[in-house]
């Protein structure tokens, strides 16, 4: 069987860190549904712009995140992933905040 899943939440590991993997997730052809990185304090803080740029790349390979969680990141970082989300789902796309993470997820029909 194939990676679906992916909870990697309340880690410690940089943002540049992270698009390592997704390039990896890339490259491999694994499409996941779930990713969760909740919680990742330092994302924001190291390599933010590389690890949304890999995400960018990932959804441009034709794979469809159907669950996200993110760490809130700077505001040009976190409007391009609420493009990407908008963008790969239109109106089943929904965007929810508290004060630490981001949820991106899609409506059920």
């Amino acid at each position: 069987g194939r990676l679906k899943k992916l909870d990697v939440s309340e880690n410690n590991l940089t943002g540049k860190s992270f698009a390592s993997v997704i390039n990896k997730l890339t490259e491999c052809e694994i499409n996941l549904s779930r990713l969760n990185l909740a919680s990742c304090k330092l994302m924001p803080l190291l390599g933010a712009g590389d690890f949304v740029n890999s995400l960018e790349e990932y959804f441009k390979s034709g794979n469809k995140l159907r669950f996200l969680v993110l760490p809130v990141l700077e505001e040009c970082f976190m409007n391009k992933v609420k493009d990407l989300w908008k963008d790969s789902w239109e109106c089943l796309g929904e965007i929810e905040e508290d004060s630490e993470n981001m949820t991106f997820s899609v409506k059920q029909i």
